[in-house]
C-alpha cells in the first residue's frame, strides 16, 4: 500500500463530542436566523408573507428554493453492522413452491391446493439524519437508505453561514417520503424524495396521526398539505401587532396541531388550533419562555405524552452544545404546565422525542436510542415512523 500526504489510509476524525456539538450549534443557527432578520428590520425584503400555494420551479437557480446540489437519485447503503434486536421486526419468507401433483381424482373426490406466499414489503420504521447530514430511512431488517445527501456543513464560527441542512424527514401513509431543509430561504424549504423539483415553503415537517396530511411551519405561516404538496389550510400571521414567527407546528390527533411560536420579548408562545388552522390567535395559548436573549437556546416542540400533553424540549448549554434532560408537559385544553406528566431522558440528549409511547433520544455521543434499542451509527435527529 503506498501512503504519502494525500492517500493516508486512516485519516484524522472528528469525534463524536465535536459532531454533537456542531449538530446541536448547526441547528440553533438555523433556527435564529430568521429571528435575527427580522430583528435587523429586513425580513420584508426576503418574503415575511410567505404563499404557501406556491411552488418554485424556475429554472434560474437564483430564484429557486431547491437543496444547493439536487440528489439525482436516492442512494442505498449496506446493510447495518448490528441487527436492531428489540425494534419490531419483519420477517420475508421466501415463496412458496407448489409441490408437483399428480392428476386429479374424479370429481366426487375432492382436491386440494397449494398457493405461492407474496414476500411482504419491509416498511421503514425509524427516519434520522445522521451526524454527516444525510437524510435516511431505515427499515425494521435494519437496511438504511439515503433519502438527501447534499447536506453542507455549517461553519460554527460564521454566524449562519451555509447554514442550510436537513431538519425533518416525514413519510405518510402511502409511502411518501419527504425532506425539509433550513432555513434558507428563512421559512426553510421542502419537498417529496425523487420530486425535488417542487419545493415548498416551510419546515419542521410533521405527519397527522392518520398518515394523511402534512404540517409545516415558517416565517409568519403554517400550512397543512396533502401528500401530493397540496394546500389543505394555511395561516398567515404578518399582519399580527406583534411580530410573530411560527417555528414548529406538530399534530395533537387529526384534528389538532400545537403550534410554538417566536414572538417580540424575545419570548416563545404555545397555541393550539384547529386543523383547518382557522383560529389561531398570535396573542392567544400562553408564552411558555421568555429569553434573555435570542442567543439563548430555543425551545421545539417535542411530542405528545400518554395522557395527551404537549411535550416540549427546553435545552440547556452553552457555546457549541445544547442539552435537554426532561420533555415539560403541558395541558393541551387549559396549556397550564403538568409537571406529573414530565417525561425525564435518562441521559442528556441533544434531541429527543415522545410518541405511542416510545422515548426516541440521541445522546451527547450521537448514539440513538428508541426505547430500550440502541441504532448503530450517529445521528442528530431521528423520528419513529407509525
Amino acid at each position: 500500500m503506498n501512503f504519502d500526504d494525500l492517500h493516508d489510509p486512516d485519516p484524522p476524525r472528528p469525534g463524536s463530542a465535536t459532531l454533537a456539538a456542531v449538530a446541536g450549534r448547526a441547528r440553533q443557527i438555523r433556527r435564529r436566523r430568521a429571528a435575527l432578520v427580522a430583528a435587523g428590520g429586513v425580513l420584508a425584503a426576503v418574503a415575511v408573507v410567505v404563499p404557501v400555494t406556491l411552488v418554485v420551479t424556475s429554472d434560474d437557480a437564483g430564484d429557486r428554493m431547491v437543496p444547493a446540489t439536487v440528489p439525482s437519485a436516492p442512494e442505498v447503503s449496506t446493510t447495518l453492522p448490528v441487527t436492531m434486536a428489540t425494534l419490531p421486526q419483519t420477517t420475508v419468507p421466501p415463496p412458496t413452491v407448489p409441490e408437483p401433483t399428480p392428476p386429479p381424482p374424479a370429481p366426487s373426490t375432492s382436491t386440494s391446493t397449494t398457493s405461492t406466499t407474496i414476500a411482504p414489503v419491509v416498511r421503514p420504521t425509524v427516519v434520522a439524519e445522521r451526524a454527516d447530514g444525510d437524510a435516511v430511512s431505515i427499515d425494521a431488517n435494519g437496511v438504511e437508505t439515503v433519502l438527501y445527501d447534499e447536506f453542507v456543513s455549517p461553519d460554527p464560527s460564521i454566524e449562519g453561514g451555509d447554514a442550510v441542512g436537513v431538519d425533518s424527514i416525514a413519510i405518510t401513509a402511502d409511502g411518501r417520503q419527504f425532506v425539509a431543509l433550513c432555513c434558507e430561504p428563512v421559512a426553510g424549504s421542502w419537498f417529496q424524495v425523487g420530486a425535488e423539483d417542487a419545493v415548498r415553503f416551510g419546515h419542521g415537517l410533521d405527519v397527522s396521526p392518520d398518515g394523511t396530511r402534512l404540517v409545516a411551519a415558517g416565517a409568519s405561516f403554517a400550512g397543512v398539505f396533502a401528500p401530493d404538496g397540496s394546500v389543505v389550510a394555511s395561516v398567515d400571521l404578518s399582519a399580527s401587532a406583534l411580530y410573530t414567527q411560527l417555528e414548529h407546528a406538530m399534530w395533537l390527533d387529526d384534528d389538532t396541531l400545537a403550534l410554538l411560536a417566536f414572538q417580540d420579548g424575545p419570548q416563545f408562545r404555545l397555541l393550539t388550533a384547529d386543523a383547518t388552522l382557522s383560529d389561531v390567535d398570535p396573542l392567544g395559548g400562553v408564552v411558555i419562555e421568555a429569553l434573555p436573549s435570542p442567543e439563548a437556546a430555543w425551545p421545539v416542540l417535542a411530542g405528545v405524552g400518554d395522557d395527551g400533553s404537549i411535550l416540549v424540549s427546553q435545552a440547556a448549554g452553552s457555546g457549541l452544545q445544547y442539552t435537554t434532560s426532561t420533555l415539560q408537559a403541558y395541558d393541551p385544553v387549559t396549556l397550564e404546565r403538568r409537571p406529573g406528566s414530565d417525561v425525564t431522558v435518562p441521559e442528556p440528549a441533544i434531541f429527543a422525542w415522545y410518541g405511542d409511547g416510545v422515548l426516541t433520544w440521541i445522546g451527547e455521543d450521537m448514539s440513538l436510542h428508541i426505547g430500550d434499542t440502541v441504532v448503530p451509527g450517529e445521528f442528530s435527529w431521528a423520528r419513529p415512523v407509525s
